[in-house]
């Protein structure tokens, strides 16, 4: 009689398959050991270039990716999208800041998932983009139109469109116009700048994934492209021109993938959006919800589906659940839907967030980040994402990891400013 399939016969190779997947789990064991030993330096840490008498800087975020003005108006950058970052040494990214060759003249940048775009000292309007394998340099595009001449305020970027805003009021904007975006009452992408259809004047505009916002002279806040809209019952829909949200006067409003804050003359902070009823306790997802009272906020940021505010004695405060696998903010018994502390082990003077990544400078001129990592994965991530992999298909429960999604529970420092120099130290080297 033939053995079956499930006789004795075939146990042998069971037991020698298993004998194997425990030999391949310690190599992969003695692997990781081995990366960690080699791969796992941290890089030192890259000090940016000092201004004559300014410590501050300004980060914007584009797809995977960070652009940072350095004081002396350089511009760095770190992430994963090379049409912003241009050559890169292993064409994954760049894992730390560095200066693009830009020059150092800029004075505000903004970007979007295709391009930057900057102030220069001189007043002067530019865009640029890298070619596809970002080894050429990058191609600046002065902006072209003749009513320019009254200079520029600011300049915003959302998902693929570019917003810049005169002195004057006026508002320009460039780029993608699936979802009516870049308001000029059409769904047609323009690589040209256009005006925004408005009759009155910006007092300031802001831009996020394929909508923008804008607060005008009389404090009325209005927006276009998809939006979730306070006062509306639906979830969301396509405006091509400025439309008017409801409430108000309100002075900044800070939009956010899952949650959006705006703040009223008092000072108080309203939210709304998809995780407003779930995360902060809002009744109703697309009208605006009252946050608990809150001091003065220096800065406020969107983390996830929550909010973040700078103090100005330099405390970090969140409102809202913790995002990431674990707690970073409080112990088990913190109601998220009040405010509490966030890394209070130092005194912090700038922030930025973009979804689930988080930068701040501290008062010693370091600048940290947590949550999702915005470095490209390494060699050592890659072999280990495609061992895990391997692994898994052949039976085992081992885990490594995927490449490219870390998650950072606790601030790590990717950058640092010196101390202005002095003029009584710039006498004493002169």
């Amino acid at each position: 009689m033939l053995p079956g399939p499930n006789t004795a016969s075939t146990r042998p190779r069971s037991r020698m398959d298993r004998r194997l997947l425990k030999a391949a789990g310690a190599l992969a064991v003695l692997l990781v050991l081995f990366l960690l030993l080699h791969h796992g330096t941290t890089p030192s840490v890259p000090i940016l270039p000092a201004g004559p008498g300014k410590a501050s800087i300004e980060i914007r975020f584009g797809r995977h990716a960070a652009l940072l003005l350095a004081p002396d108006g350089s511009i760095w950058g770190w992430g994963q999208q090379d049409s912003l970052l241009g050559e890169v040494a292993d064409l994954a990214g760049w894992p730390q800041f560095r200066p693009l060759p830009l020059g150092s003249n800029w004075t505000a940048i903004a970007a979007s998932s295709r391009a930057g775009v900057g102030i220069r000292s001189d007043g002067t309007l530019c865009q640029w983009r890298f070619d596809s394998a970002g080894s050429a340099p990058a191609t600046l595009v002065p902006f072209a139109q003749t009513n320019s001449a009254q200079g520029w305020r600011s300049v915003a970027g959302g998902w693929d469109h570019l917003t810049a805003l005169e002195k004057t009021g006026t508002l320009w904007s460039t780029g993608g116009n699936a979802r009516g975006q870049l308001g000029d009452g059409t769904f047609f992408g323009n690589t040209n700048w256009v005006r925004v259809k408005f009759e009155g004047e910006w007092k300031s505009t802001t831009s996020l994934d394929a909508a923008s916002y804008g607060l005008d002279s009389s404090d009325t806040l209005w927006h276009w492209g998809f939006i979730e809209n306070p006062g509306e019952s639906q979830p969301g829909f396509d405006t091509r021109i400025p439309n008017r949200m409801e409430g108000g006067p309100w002075t900044r409003v800070v939009p956010g993938h899952l949650v959006s804050a705006i703040r009223d003359r008092e000072g108080a902070w309203w939210v709304w959006g998809p995780a407003a009823e779930n995360a902060l306790g809002s009744p109703h997802r697309h009208r605006p919800f009252r946050l608990p009272p809150c001091q003065d906020s220096v800065a406020v940021v969107i983390w996830a589906s929550s909010v973040v505010r700078l103090d100005p004695a330099g405390g970090l405060w969140i409102c809202g659940p913790d995002p990431g696998p674990a707690a970073s903010s409080t112990g088990p018994d913190a109601d998220p839907k009040h405010w509490r502390p966030l890394h209070p082990e130092r005194r912090w003077n700038q922030l930025w967030s973009d979804a689930e990544t988080m930068l701040a400078l501290d008062s010693d001129g370091v600048l940290w980040t947590w949550g999702r990592d915005l470095s490209p994965p390494t060699r050592a991530d890659r072999l280990l994402s495609n061992l895990s992999n391997w692994l898994r298909n052949h039976g085992s429960s081992v885990e490594f990891g995927q490449a490219g999604d870390r998650w950072i529970s606790d601030p790590v420092p990717v950058a640092r400013i010196p101390r202005p120099e002095t003029a009584e130290a710039q006498r004493r080297r002169e």
